[in-house]
């Protein structure tokens, strides 16, 4: 009789000791099956995230946002923290060979006017709810690849981009909202007035201080690529009011307004506080360079009241409990497979040791050795066969409860107001619910090809130990 089929017979015969093998062999192959899965699933919800979030890096000061504030004018803000980099900070945070995109531009407040109308629509929900502005946010830009365009958080909707020879130029150019155009029928090539004007914003009146009128010709319109309409504090987001111009175009027209203001010396001159850093926000070639960037620009900079926030802190600080059940998945994996191994070359050894004698007739009768070895290892291999594939199942059952009893009402719990943003002027671009659901437990081929792999890799090592007491095996001193 062929040494296979020996293997099978003895697995049929031997009920019991198949029995207590597969039990062993099921239960730990469940552990380390939910283990796999639960791992598995934190690396897919890292990729899909990450993916999402993608390689930003933003350089801004720390600092408190003051509750006095909140939901009011953004042009009442007291004056905003000035980073203060160097031109030669600037110039190695731009020049990094990793650095795809480097955003450092300004926004400052353009006052819409044409005749007697003062106000632009920017929101309408039928005729209802209408929301007007007398003023347009300038948002400088330095190049033709700024930072909203490229992290897709716009897109144009219609006409074009500015040029660079534009932004060079700083041409009277810009970029207006979608809403903006159709609610007020302004069209690509049209041109909207503005002027400059000053006043006491405190008392909402203006002087008669009034300077030159300025055009800006729309070139394009662009959209949000998101459905919500409202920040965190519940007013319209601001890219409702933003029009996207040539950062040279930004500064001639705060220096314009801030000599008007040094004219009339009895008016509070906001422009400082008007005149805000869009503080430097940085897209990279790849995510493997997210955390060298990140210290580089630590040490480069030596500055504590600074902080370096990458798109890696955004998902760690919303997705900390799938890192965390992640991380101790992997450590029981570990665990699980090397206690595997040793309980199942303990059973194995102890049920060998009825068997010697069987092994010393078949060497006496003239078979190898290695035959003897090939049914023992064949035995362990198709029991530890029949409990991966019901673990493959089971295992995913377990990890599926694991994940509803822990991870999901972990998430639920997840303060976003404390979430690490990278836009610190926008709500997190990933919310806990979103990762929540992308946190399934699916069957795929790649977890059941490691499951396999890990439980027969399992089975083959347990045999090593039985191997050596085969090889130990004389004949002639078993049967004598």
């Amino acid at each position: 009789m062929r040494f296979y089929q020996r293997a099978w017979l003895s697995i049929v015969r031997g009920r019991s000791k198949t029995l207590i093998l597969f039990l062993i062999l099921f239960v730990m192959g469940n552990v380390m099956a939910g283990s796999l899965a639960i791992r598995q699933t934190g690396e897919k919800v890292a990729k899909e995230i990450k993916q999402k979030l993608g390689t930003t890096v933003a350089i801004r000061p720390i600092f408190e946002i003051d509750p006095d504030f909140v939901g009011k004018d953004p042009f009442d803000k007291p004056n905003p923290i000035r980073l203060n980099l160097s031109d030669d900070v600037i110039h190695q945070l731009t020049t990094h060979p990793a650095v795809e995109v480097f955003d450092m531009g300004h926004q400052y407040p353009f006052i819409y006017y044409r005749g007697t109308n003062t106000n632009l629509q920017v929101f309408r929900i039928d005729d209802i709810y209408v929301i007007y502005t007398e003023d347009l946010y300038g948002r400088g830009v330095m190049s033709e690849r700024y930072f909203d365009l490229e992290s897709k958080k716009i897109s144009i909707s219609e006409g074009r981009n500015l040029t660079q020879k534009e932004i060079d130029e700083g041409a009277a150019v810009g970029l207006i909202p979608e809403f903006v155009a159709k609610f007020n029928m302004i069209q690509v090539g049209d041109k909207i007035p503005f002027r400059h004007q000053i006043g006491d914003k405190r008392n909402h009146q203006y002087a008669s201080f009034v300077g030159e009128s300025y055009e800006i010709e729309v070139v394009g319109f662009f959209k949000l690529n998101t459905d919500e309409i409202y920040n965190e504090s519940g007013n319209l987001k601001e890219e409702y009011f933003t029009i996207y111009v040539p950062e040279k175009f930004v500064n001639k027209r705060y220096l314009m307004d801030k000599q008007m203001y040094a004219d009339a010396q009895y008016y509070e001159d906001p422009t400082d506080r008007w005149f805000q850093s869009y503080y430097p926000k940085v897209i990279l070639s790849s995510d493997e360079f997210l955390d060298d960037y990140k210290q580089f620009a630590i040490n480069l900079i030596n500055n504590k009241d600074v902080q370096i926030i990458t798109s890696n802190d955004a998902y760690e600080s919303v997705a900390a409990p799938v890192l965390i059940i992640s991380l101790i998945a992997e450590y029981i994996l570990f665990l699980a497979f090397g206690a595997t191994i040793l309980s199942v070359s303990l059973v194995i050894l102890l049920f060998l040791r009825d068997r010697v004698y069987e092994v010393g007739v078949y060497g006496a009768l003239g078979e190898k050795k290695v035959f003897s070895i090939l049914q023992i290892v064949m035995e362990i291999l198709i029991i530890t066969f029949a409990a991966a594939s019901i673990s493959l199942f089971t295992g995913q059952v377990l990890a599926q409860q694991l994940s509803n009893s822990i991870v999901l009402k972990q998430l639920e719990m997840v303060d976003e107001a404390k979430l690490i943003k990278v836009d610190q002027s926008e709500a997190a671009l990933i919310s806990a619910s979103e990762v929540a659901r992308a946190y399934k437990i699916e069957m795929s081929a790649e977890y059941a090809f490691f499951l396999y792999g890990i439980l027969m890799t399992t089975g083959l090592l347990s045999s090593v130990v039985p191997m050596l007491l085969i090889v130990s095996v004389k004949p002639k001193k078993i049967l004598l």
